[in-house]
């Protein structure tokens, strides 16, 4: 996981699934401090904690910011992503069809792309078809001579 956060008026600590990572902030709130966990996660859910503190003995507001949080990892159970094939099925030269690993129960977001730099939607929700799902595009294929795709495991 990775982000950047800080708080008013100190950050005493970060914690994952209860555990203190050594992450702490100073809580200088107009600025954003870089922070980076990348072990103590669990299979399942993850919870990550902010403990700030409010300073002063008077009731007042207490400020934390988390910003750009970002996660990446491997889950264990759910088979490596990858397109296993694009197809043009025979008589049909007009239609490409691309198949995935999938999760049973996912959705999925199937993008294109003629320069790799905008991506464009092609088909907004696919359901999982179990552990393999395909598409047929007639679509982005006929936009030039080269067309990128990719597939997005939508939460």
């Amino acid at each position: 996981v990775l982000g950047r956060w800080t708080s008013d008026n100190s950050g005493v600590e970060v914690r994952l699934n209860g555990v203190a990572t050594g992450i702490t902030g100073s809580g200088d709130f107009p600025n954003l401090f870089d922070f980076e966990i990348n072990r103590g996660f669990v299979a399942g859910v993850n919870t990550l904690e902010f403990d700030v503190n409010n300073a002063g003995d008077a009731t007042n507001p207490v400020g934390l910011r988390v910003e750009d949080l970002e996660g990446f990892g491997n889950f264990g159970g759910i088979p490596d992503f990858r397109i296993t094939s694009i197809t043009r099925p025979s008589g049909n030269p007009l239609t490409l069809t691309l198949t995935w690993a999938s999760i049973p129960g996912a959705k999925y977001r199937v993008e294109f792309s003629q320069d790799l730099a905008s991506w464009s939607e092609l088909a907004d929700i696919v359901d999982s078809q179990g552990d393999s799902t395909t598409l047929d595009d007639s679509f982005a294929l006929n936009l030039g001579s080269r067309v990128f795709y990719r597939v997005v495991h939508l939460p």
